[in-house]
């Protein structure tokens, strides 16, 4: 069993942290639910490029406007044992922010819901330098 993680890149493409994800999926059992959040490819994208997503097992939500808080009602919809969260972006203004909110608070909320619900999260969040 893989336990919950917060990945940091840095100005990473998009394709490569999906393949990432996607290979942490692997090593999932065919009998544990996953709840795969994609912020950036739509969700018949994932299907035709990665067979894995289209177990029975795996749930591929592809909405740009979930939040964090919002999070909770799939996991209480969809009992999950992993959440995979492709990806979030950071941005630096005086200290790191994903959307919207303070770094610190985001991983508050990924562990709440961990030990709330007992599900591992794995999330990529990738630093976006403005250039």
């Amino acid at each position: 069993m893989m336990k919950s993680e917060i990945s940091f890149l840095k100005n990473e493409q998009k394709e490569n942290i999906t393949s990432y994800l996607v290979d942490c999926i692997n090593r999932v059992q065919d009998h544990e639910h996953i709840l795969y959040f994609s912020y950036f490819y739509s969700k018949q994208f994932l299907l035709n490029k990665y067979e894995i997503l289209n177990r029975e097992n795996v749930t591929v939500i592809h909405d740009t406007s979930v939040t964090l808080e919002e999070l909770e009602k799939y996991i209480l919809q969809y009992k999950p044992d992993y959440v995979f969260i492709d990806f979030l972006k950071m941005t630096k203004r005086r200290d790191f922010f994903i959307q919207n909110k303070r770094l610190h608070y985001v991983k508050d909320t990924l562990k709440k819901f961990e030990d709330k619900y007992n599900v591992n999260v794995l999330v990529v969040v990738n630093w976006l330098e403005e250039k």
